[in-house]
Parts: structure tokens; sequence; C-alpha cells
């Protein structure tokens, strides 16, 4: 059961997911677990994904509805107001197709399911992002000093050789977003924060230590 309704209007053509809106919605999730219910007009992806790109709601209304855009398709509400859907507002600002809306809006999809659908979007679009080099991936004295794999940072294109842009293992772990980020600013490129809690947890708990 999606959160909202798909119906046809929603529909864009050929769209290209919207990589750093996703990870932020998804964020705001992850910090406000208490704020998410797929099954709910008002706490759902859909819902979160609209408000964070900026969505008004209509006064008095039942969470469904924002207030149209200028550049959107709308119908009249029954004061007359212009309004549209939240799903197809969140649709349309998240660069989701017909297939991907429906799965990722689907009212039964848990916080991992979630966090794979959110993954599986964002690595369509070329990005600058963080991992934690998987164990198969070590290589002899690759590894920290406490055994952990370290923290890299990576270039993702699609169909294309993982391009990688240094790491723990010469860059404090405090310093790894900045560093990302710079790297994203000179390719031009989105920094996304990585999916994966272990890594982020890494992350967050270096810069506040």
């Amino acid at each position: 059961m999606p959160c909202q309704t798909i119906t046809p209007e929603a529909f864009t053509t050929d769209p290209t997911p919207n990589a750093a809106l996703l990870r932020q919605t998804l964020a705001y999730i992850e910090a406000n677990p208490n704020d998410w219910n797929q099954r709910t007009y008002s706490k759902c992806f859909a819902k979160h994904a609209a408000r964070l790109a900026g969505g008004l709601p209509v006064v008095g209304g039942h969470g469904a509805l924002l207030l149209a855009e200028d550049d959107e398709p709308y119908f009249e509400d029954r004061d007359g107001s212009r309004v549209v859907q939240v799903h197809a507002r969140a649709q349309r600002m998240l660069g989701l197709d017909d297939d991907q809306a429906a799965a990722l809006f689907d009212g039964i999809v848990g916080l991992d399911a979630l966090r794979e659908q959110v993954a599986d979007l964002i690595a369509q679009v070329p990005h600058v992002t963080i991992r934690i080099v998987p164990e198969d991936e070590l290589t002899i004295g690759e590894a920290l000093a406490d055994g952990q794999a370290p923290l890299e940072v990576m270039e993702w294109r699609p169909g294309q050789p993982t391009m990688y842009h240094g790491g723990e293992r010469g860059i404090a772990a405090y310093r790894l977003r900045a560093h990302a980020r710079v790297v994203a600013d000179r390719l031009g490129l989105d920094y996304i924060d990585p999916i994966d809690p272990a890594a982020m947890e890494r992350l967050t708990r270096a810069e506040v230590a």
C-alpha cells in the first residue's frame, strides 16, 4: 500500500534521481524515526521529501496536498486554491520514474529496505561519497592499527571503474568529509554521505571527538 495513491499525472519522463534530496530525506528519517511512518500521509518518505524541497502544506488539509508551484500541473481544491498531491511533488523533485516512486513510497517498506532503495537510486548518478573498504578489497598493510578497514573517499560514475581520492590511512577521519566535498566541487559532482550506518557512525564519531 503506497503512502499516497500513485496517479498518472505524477509521472515524469526519463527522470534522473536527485541524489542529494534522496540522501537528505533518508537522513531526516534516520534522525527522526518517530516522525516516519510509510502508512501515513504526514510522515512518509514522499511527504518528507516534498517538505524538504520547500513544499507548502494546504492549511486545513489532511496532509496529502501541497500548494502548487507555477511550473507544475495542478488541480483546484474545494476552496479554489491550486494544489498538487504530495506524491506528485515528491516524485518530480526526487527525479523518479513510475516504478521507482511506487517502490520508494510503498507503505510496507522498512528502514533497511529504504536504505537499499535509496542507495540503488543514488548509484544511478555520478557522485562522490565515503565508504568502508570491503574486506575483499583490502591490501596487505591497508588495515588501520586497530584492525578495522579504513574509510575512503570514492568517485562513483555508473558503468565506469571506481576512482579513489584518499582515505583514512592518509587523512584523519574527522577531515574526510571536508576532503570529499573539496573533491566533489573540483569534479563538479554532488558529495553524498554514505548510506552505510557503520560508515556514517564512524565519520560522525570522529568529527565530534
